[in-house]
Order: C-alpha cells, then structure tokens, then sequence
C-alpha cells in the first residue's frame, strides 16, 4: 500500500493513514517532505480548476444580467394600463433593480478575483 494512491484532507485522516500500515509508517520517517507532497491534497483556494470555475460563473451571471436587462427594455418599453379614471397611461419601462443589484455585485466580484494578491 502506497502512500501515493491515498490523498489525505485533513489530519485525521494523516494520521490513520500513518498507523494503518508499517509500509506507509517507514515511508514517513525516511522522507518526511516527499510523503507529505504526496498524501496532501491541494487546498481548494490554490486550485486554478475551482478558481476558473468561479470566474466563469460570476462572468456568466453578469452577461445574464445584461441580456435580459436589454430584452426587457427593448421588446417591452412602454408599460400600458388604466387607472382609476379609466384613462389610459403610458410609462416607459425601468430595469428592475434587482438585475442592477446582480451586475454590479458580479462586477465586484469580478474586479476582486482578477486582482492580483499582494505578495507578503
């Protein structure tokens, strides 16, 4: 049993994989480092798949946002009703808030994760 084909998330786990076999017990203690690159699993944060991902779905929502915002106001730009006289009223059409508030978070969201981090 090799120490390559366990990936570990947390040290619980190490340690159960350490006490679990001598094999993997003497692996550790002759190279400490290469064991340990080995059995760790990358954190999520230093992962460029998930990073990407998020990106991909924040940029999306705001393409959403902006599609349907122009939808709405193009094909539906005068709202008409009656009011309470019986006179007919015509008002143009605004763009919900709700699809402003998705776009500029996303943009937010955007500008922060395409910023480089400050190096310590």
């Amino acid at each position: 049993m090799s120490a390559k084909n366990n990936k570990v998330k947390n040290f619980i786990d190490f340690r159960e994989l350490i006490n679990s076999s001598e094999t993997i017990k003497s692996e550790f203690l002759n190279d400490p480092i290469t064991f340990l690159e080995q059995t760790i699993e990358q954190p999520p944060m230093q992962d460029k798949s998930v990073f990407l991902k998020i990106v991909y779905i924040v940029g999306i929502s705001l393409l959403l946002c902006i599609i349907v915002s122009a939808v709405i106001s193009l094909w539906f730009p005068i709202i008409e009703y009656t009011n309470i006289k019986n006179e007919l009223i015509q008002e143009k059409r605004e763009i919900d808030s709700f699809f402003v508030m998705i776009a500029s978070a996303s943009i937010g969201a955007l500008a922060g994760l395409l910023v480089p981090t400050p190096k310590q």
